[in-house]
């Protein structure tokens, strides 16, 4: 928590690049971005009606950094390595002040990340995932997709995953479908605003 208060004290409200004008600009008129996908922009959108809404928002980024090192040392806990190796393993993203610093840009990365992470510990279980994580990373992918463009090659990867640890048609179905159908209707409603 420390270095997250220094640098939430130092970097008031937040850091702000060329795209997070896009992202805030999508938050406010709700409308799809025609150069970066509008995931981003979803998250965004609550977070205006507050009075301090900047600062609320990296300060939630804050939070989700600390929780990505979390789900880090609780999977590798869950895979038997000793406190001391998921200590030593989850400290990059709660200590490295490049982490710490992208959590105080208004951009998606770290929410990126965090999703990805649940995901990931969604399905890297001892048992073979059931139809419900399946389902639930699917829907996780979908919102991966529209919050970063590059979240899209990643699909095939969990498809792969999923193949691999043999979790059958049923299962494979409902991830298929929790990420078709978010996705289709993204595509759908960028169709309509930009005939394209």
């Amino acid at each position: 928590l420390v270095p997250r208060i220094l640098a939430a004290l130092s970097f008031r409200p937040a850091l702000l690049t060329a795209d997070s004008f896009l992202y805030m600009q999508g938050a406010v008129d709700h409308n799809l971005g025609a150069i970066r996908p509008s995931g981003y922009s979803a998250f965004l959108a609550p977070f205006a009606v507050l009075p301090h809404t900047l600062l609320a928002v990296t300060t939630v980024q804050h939070l989700m950094g600390i929780a990505i090192g979390a789900i880090v040392y609780g999977l590798l806990r869950y895979w038997g390595l000793p406190a001391w190796g998921a200590t030593l393993a989850a400290a990059p993203v709660l200590l490295d002040t490049r982490e710490i610093a992208l959590e105080s840009f208004i951009l998606p990365d770290v929410l990126f990340c965090l999703v990805l992470m649940v995901v990931v510990a969604l399905l890297l279980t001892r048992r073979t995932p059931r139809l419900w994580q399946c389902a639930v990373a699917g829907l996780l992918m979908a919102y991966v997709t529209v919050l970063r463009g590059n979240g899209l090659p990643l699909v095939v990867i969990v498809a792969l995953f999923l193949l691999i640890r043999k979790v059958g048609w049923r299962s494979l179905a409902a991830a298929a479908a929790a990420f078709a159908i978010p996705v289709l209707g993204y595509i759908l409603v960028f169709h309509s605003e930009y005939g394209q």
